[in-house]
């Protein structure tokens, strides 16, 4: 692929993952929702204020009466709604946010990997849905789900998974490193939320073209067809598409968001997919041997 090709990828919103977090159409039908729930509050709050309104005597006499009562009864439910309305679309920006990270840190792995000679895969070769444990897809599976884990749910306490065990292992032995004691979260929360992570993370590797016929150009972005072989040259880009099922944790809003999202909202989850673009680098990054020849 030449250089021209390269600009016109690297052009595409969607293969930048911060820019597709913060541009894409998610992020701004959440910010629309959310500027909605601000007016709504506003508008409660002025006609709480409004009603209230008047002489001394007619407060008075309004307080006598319950009216004030009465009128919070009405409208502390709608406020209770939009406010959790808001935590809920606050937090899936913050998902929003991470599923983009996690497929640019996924697209990272995968560049890294590629050049590895592994069983059944050849260096710069990649076998689409393997499911080994070795494979160049689970290790850039693994990527993505380690980059949602902060976000995700929890499920299961991962015990008997050797990826989830040896990562709670490591996450200790950081803290330990540094003189700090390991806290409790590590070992109650952290094994549920990257057992969620793996479960409810999907990858998909993609072929990126570039169609010079059309102007402004064209990227087409091809999945790669699971059970097959695939070879991929130096500098040719490699597009990773994430679909996380994340997590919906506020009461009674996350089954209404999950009613919306989906028919099933037997568990209330929202599908966010984002990819990232980034070139093959085709070769190992193994240093070479050290020299024979003693230096001084």
């Amino acid at each position: 692929m030449d250089d021209a090709d390269m600009q016109v990828i690297a052009l595409q919103p969607a293969t930048n993952a911060w820019a597709a977090a913060w541009g894409g159409p998610l992020m701004w039908g959440l910010a629309g929702v959310m500027g909605g729930c601000v007016v709504v509050l506003i508008l409660a709050t002025r006609a709480v204020w409004v009603t209230g309104r008047g002489d001394g005597r007619g407060r008075a006499l309004a307080r006598g009466s319950g009216t004030a009562t009465v009128e919070f009864a009405l409208v502390a439910p709608v406020a209770m709604f939009v406010l959790l309305l808001l935590c809920q679309i606050t937090m899936l920006m913050v998902g929003n946010i991470f599923v983009n990270y996690a497929a640019s840190a996924a697209t990272r792995a995968a560049t890294l990997v590629m050049a590895d000679d592994r069983r059944g895969e050849g260096p710069n070769e990649f076998a689409a849905g393997a499911r080994d444990a070795d494979s160049k897809h689970q290790t850039i599976h693994r990527t993505a789900a380690f980059a949602l884990a902060p976000i995700s749910g929890v499920r299961g306490t991962g015990s008997g998974n050797a990826v989830v065990s040896d990562y709670v292992a490591a996450i200790g032995a950081h803290y330990e490193a540094y003189g700090q004691p390991v806290p409790q979260w590590v070992e109650t929360r952290l094994a549920g939320r990257l057992s969620y992570a793996l479960e409810a993370t999907e990858i998909m590797l993609m072929r990126t073209v570039v169609d010079g016929s059309t102007d402004p150009p064209h990227v087409d972005f091809t999945p790669l067809d699971e059970g097959f072989l695939h070879a991929f040259d130096a500098r040719e880009p490699i597009t990773v598409r994430i679909t996380h099922e994340y997590h919906l944790g506020v009461p009674y809003i996350n089954r209404l968001l999950a009613r919306v999202a989906s028919d099933d909202d037997s568990e209330p989850t929202w599908t966010i997919r984002a990819r990232s673009t980034l070139t093959n680098m085709g070769i190992r990054p193994d240093l070479p041997p050290a020299p024979a020849v003693p230096r001084l």
